[in-house]
């Protein structure tokens, strides 16, 4: 099942409508658009042991992206490191700075390029010292420069992004967050509260232990255990006859 938006969201946890008296007659009506994400966000919280909670925002989705390799034709003029033209090593096609994908002149800004009327040049001092030494020990085709650069594959894409994350009492850990951008599959809703539930288990588990758990069947005096135990936090003891390896709130 594909989730599209908000009301599709409300509807998958049950929450999609209210239930009123009139007159004597019962009758069904959607919930009010103000009160969507209050009734999605209560109805997540209820539908988990640990308590998750549910934010809504508005955004664009990050673009996947694929590391590509960039040959640069960088010389030495009078005037300064002139970078000529680049293209991917893959690709016999040549690019001139000012036709530059976005992804690779966001990557040569780092390196200081600067337009001069027509021409582009390298400005940081350092790649400028860099290009200088390379330049004097290579010869063509081999004084290209290589670039790794994270091209874009996909666009980004404003949407409404659902992230689902939890807090476990007592010790103020949280779960990893997880954002789903709408829409998404209901599998994928499912497997992610499973996730956070999981991570909150283990928290829990590691934290939350009675002053017996770790002490159980171990010949310490009864003062000696609350003093070791309030030293800090200890793990939940499976076998523990006082909280029945359930832990404690603390």
């Amino acid at each position: 099942m594909i989730i599209e938006n908000r009301r599709q969201l409300a509807e998958y946890f049950g929450v999609g409508n209210v239930v009123i008296c009139v007159r004597g007659e019962i009758r069904t009506h959607p919930i009010d658009d103000d009160y969507l994400d209050q009734a999605i966000s209560n109805a997540i919280f209820n539908h988990t042991r640990c308590g998750a909670w549910a934010r809504f925002t508005s955004g664009y989705t990050e673009p996947e992206t694929v590391t590509k390799t960039w040959l640069l034709d960088i010389r030495r003029t009078i005037v300064g490191i002139q970078l000529y033209r680049a293209r991917l090593q893959s690709s016999s096609h040549w690019y001139r700075p000012e036709n530059f994908p976005p992804a690779l002149m966001d990557a040569l800004q780092y390196d200081g390029l600067e337009r001069r009327e027509r021409k582009w040049y390298i400005t940081d001092p350092q790649t400028v010292a860099l290009v200088v030494d390379v330049l004097k020990t290579r010869t063509y085709p081999q004084k290209y420069f290589h670039l790794e650069v994270d091209m874009p594959i996909t666009q980004p894409i404003e949407g409404v992004c659902l992230t689902l994350g939890s807090i476990v009492e007592g010790v103020e850990q949280e779960a990893t967050p997880i954002p789903l951008w709408f829409p998404f599959e209901s599998t994928d809703l499912d497997n992610a509260l499973e996730q956070i539930e999981q991570e909150c288990d283990e928290i829990w588990y590691s934290t939350h232990g009675c002053p017996d758990c770790w002490t159980y069947d171990r010949a310490i005096p009864e003062h000696e255990k609350e003093r070791l135990w309030l030293v800090g936090a200890t793990f939940v003891n499976p076998i523990c006859p006082t909280c029945e390896g359930e832990g404690i709130i603390i």
